[in-house]
């Protein structure tokens, strides 16, 4: 699905923080990037720009541990993200 970057881009002004300070992207560069299986390795949502990428790390935490670990780490659901809807409970 992502073959190309033509025409005006919808993202603008991205920085990445390189020895303390902000700089901008680097169209040329090359970056590291942290993102689920899901979408990186499995297109996941038709998402392609990743699809013949090298992961440095394949088949770690899975995202629900990711969030499971955060949520202990925590010790509760902050209010925050319990409302409006209010479906995440701590048993």
């Amino acid at each position: 699905m992502m073959t190309a970057i033509e025409g005006e881009r919808r993202v603008k002004d991205v920085y990445i923080l390189q020895n303390g300070e902000y700089v901008p992207l680097d169209p040329e560069a090359r970056y590291i990037v942290a993102c689920t299986e899901y979408v990186m390795m499995d297109s996941g949502d038709g998402n392609t720009a990743f699809k013949n990428s090298t992961p440095i790390i394949a088949n770690g935490t899975a995202d629900v541990q990711v969030l499971i670990d955060y949520l202990n780490y925590l010790g509760t659901v902050p209010d925050s993200y319990r409302t409006p809807e209010g479906r995440i409970t701590v048993r």
